[in-house]
């Protein structure tokens, strides 16, 4: 059974220390799916700055709150923006162990032979993983990119297949990989939301191997080669990469660190020349940090509410959410605006896991726009009570 909860005034306050007031409401109708406000972003953004985007989008990496899409949704070859996901599989075996930046690559004949953009490896070289990283960030080499695909998995086509499953993973639900390079393949495709959220997990789960995204010349065998994300340093620019086919046009995923601290992300895909996509990508970041403030509404595992347990050996169980929540609000929005909707899909009963998302958070604007939608988990397992417990509340069930 579908029940609501009402947050009233006290227990938001108590919960999320953060605002004056809120106006809490119940009517799931009055939150609709829609994620931009009023279009208001659209029309702040103005015609210049998305005359040529065929595809975009514009996200807090924090709220994942969308400030402006385009076509998001529509699956484009992503060139060589594809090597996001190469290096955060590369990057998970780093962090798990399974592969140091000093371990030594011997250069394969199908990496040498590699099309397309290269690091310029010859066949027998023995180079280093961070060499390699590098090449593939800075370079864009398709041959180093391969050389560290073949390393890892054995072939090029097993690391294809990490990626796919990596993919599903992380609910990239207009992807797929034909290659680790990018180079054209009329089965390669994603999305420019696919590679918003792909960039975020670098991001989040490599924050030690980011900072690499920001590095904008890298030399190997004499040869220097510079980033073709002319926009690095400025305006808090430092990563991601850019991409470029005749099928997908010219692409790039950026990212940057405004001001007061928040984490921008900006992809488009589709344009005419390498200096439209970097102004356009720079365009969307500037209209973020001008046009948008963040709030934290309440950090990850810090319960935002206490509800009731059925059958329960404990009565109640804290509500937490796995990440920090933010919200993301257009300048000229106020917090007071605000409300907060707790949905149970069903009346809790014991036993309950703490691995299982009994709830969700909507937090809405007074027009109906949803600003955030957070899965809640139990903060820890509730075991089953007592057969007189539960006989107990039975009983008090009937009566009431």
């Amino acid at each position: 059974m579908d029940r609501t909860i009402f947050i009233n005034h006290n227990i938001i306050i108590a919960c999320f220390l953060i605002f004056t007031s809120f106006f809490v409401y119940a009517d799931d109708q009055n939150i609709n799916d829609e994620k931009n406000i009023d279009n208001i972003e659209q029309d702040r953004l103005g015609s210049n700055a998305i005359s040529d985007a065929k595809y975009a989008i514009l996200m807090d990496a924090d709220s994942n709150y969308v400030m402006f899409e385009k076509n998001a949704d529509t699956p484009t070859p992503p060139s060589s923006m594809t090597k996001l996901m190469s290096l955060y599989i590369i990057f998970c075996k780093i962090k798990t162990g399974d592969l140091a930046m000093e371990d030594v690559v011997t250069v394969s004949t199908w990496a040498y032979q590699a099309e397309g953009t290269r690091m310029f490896l010859e066949i027998g070289d023995k180079v280093s993983v961070k060499d390699l990283i590098m090449g593939m960030i800075v370079q864009s080499g398709n041959d180093a990119t391969i050389a560290l695909s073949e390393h890892i998995a054995g072939n090029e086509s097993n690391f294809v297949s990490l990626m796919n499953d990596e993919a599903k993973k992380m609910g990239l639900s207009h992807t797929e990989f034909a290659n680790s390079t990018g180079l054209p393949n009329p089965k390669q495709k994603m999305s420019c939301r696919d590679l918003a959220i792909l960039s975020k997990n670098i991001i989040k789960h490599h924050p030690d191997l980011y900072h690499l995204f920001s590095q904008k010349e890298f030399s190997y065998a004499g040869i220097s080669q510079y980033s073709k994300n002319t926009a690095l340093g400025q305006i808090g620019i430092d990563g991601l990469k850019t991409g470029y086919t005749d099928a997908g046009g010219y692409g790039i995923a950026m990212s940057a660190k405004t001001d007061d601290n928040r984490r921008i992300i900006a992809v488009v895909n589709g344009m005419p020349t390498e200096i439209a996509r970097v102004q356009t990508a720079k365009n969307l970041i500037a209209y973020a940090a001008k046009n948008f403030y963040n709030i934290k509404l309440s950090d990850h595992a810090k319960p935002i509410i206490q509800v009731d347990v059925f059958h329960g050996s404990q009565n109640t169980v804290g509500l937490v959410s796995k990440d920090d929540l933010w919200v993301t609000l257009p300048n000229g929005v106020k917090k007071e605006e605000l409300k907060v909707l707790l949905d149970f899909q069903n009346e809790l009963i014991a036993p309950v896991f703490n691995s299982a998302n009994v709830a969700t958070l909507k937090v809405g604007l007074a027009n109906g726009s949803v600003v955030l939608e957070a899965p809640l988990y139990p903060q820890q397992d509730v075991l089953e009570a007592g057969i007189i417990k539960k006989s107990y509340q039975n009983l008090i069930k009937k009566v009431f």
